[in-house]
């Protein structure tokens, strides 16, 4: 409960690699810093997620700012926090879209 599978594409699937996956496969439970998913939103080449904290996750493609995070990176290869209350409005974060 509150673990992530993923499968597909490389990029976009969050294993810190881009090997292409054929099966579901679950991504490790530290990826959220002990957080528990209770929403996953995907776009095309990248996924969102929300914890039970509050705190938006996100991974793949960010070349066009998808994430909702300033600065270089491209990709991520593993989900990297985007933010929670402290950063996004002051409210933690309840729900997502892609």
């Amino acid at each position: 409960e509150g673990g992530v599978w993923t499968w597909g594409f490389g990029m976009g699937l969050g294993h810190n690699d881009m090997q292409n996956k054929n099966v579901p496969t679950l991504l490790p439970g530290a990826a959220f810093a002990g957080g528990k998913v209770v929403m996953v939103a995907a776009g095309g080449t990248h996924t969102v997620t929300v914890t039970s904290k509050g705190e938006l996750w996100a991974w793949g493609l960010n070349d066009s700012g998808q994430h909702g995070t300033a600065g270089p990176d491209k990709v991520k290869l593993a989900p990297a926090l985007v933010g929670g209350e402290d950063v996004i409005g002051g409210s933690p974060v309840r729900m997502v879209e892609a």
